[in-house]
C-alpha cells in the first residue's frame, strides 16, 4: 500500500472517527432553541386546562409568542418575558406564569405553571400536530 493513502487514511480516520462519535452519541442536554408549538395540560382535583404555546424566533434572536387555551377564553395571548437558556424556560401570558427546565429523558419542559396565587405542576411537550391544537382554539363559542 503506498505510504501517502496510508498518511491520507490516517488523517481522514483521526478527523471522522470523533465527529462521528460525538454526532452518533449527540443527545442535548436542552434543545437547540425552544421555538416550536409546545401543549401542556394543567390539572387541578379533577378539572384539566390544555395550553398550547406557540414560540417563533425572531431575526435578531429573540423569541416570542402567544399561547392559547380551548378551555379558557385565552385566544392568542401574547407572552412574555420569555426566556429559553441554559436548559431553562420561563414566559409570563397575562398574569399566568410558567417557568420549566428541560427534562432531556422526557424531551420536554418540566415545571411549574403559576396563576391567581396557585401553582401547578405541568410539562410543555413538542406539540408535533398544532394544525389539529389550533382547530382546538378556534372552535366555534
Amino acid at each position: 500500500m503506498p505510504k501517502s493513502f496510508v498518511l491520507v487514511a490516517a488523517i481522514l480516520g483521526a478527523l471522522v472517527v470523533p465527529g462521528a462519535a460525538a454526532i452518533a452519541g449527540a443527545t442535548p442536554s436542552y434543545p437547540a432553541n425552544a421555538a416550536g408549538d409546545w401543549s401542556g395540560t394543567i390539572r387541578s382535583g379533577g378539572a384539566a386546562k390544555h395550553i398550547f404555546v406557540h414560540i417563533r424566533r425572531t431575526l435578531a434572536g429573540a423569541y416570542v409568542g402567544t399561547m392559547d387555551s380551548p378551555e379558557g377564553v385565552e385566544r392568542n395571548v401574547e407572552i412574555k418575558p420569555l426566556a429559553a437558556t441554559d436548559g431553562a424556560f420561563a414566559f409570563a401570558a397575562g398574569q399566568a406564569r410558567f417557568q420549566g427546565e428541560w427534562d432531556a429523558a422526557r424531551g420536554r419542559w418540566t415545571g411549574t405553571w403559576t396563576d391567581a396565587g396557585e401553582s401547578w405542576p405541568v410539562d410543555l411537550q413538542q406539540d408535533v400536530d398544532s394544525a389539529t391544537s389550533r382547530r382546538l382554539i378556534q372552535r366555534p363559542e
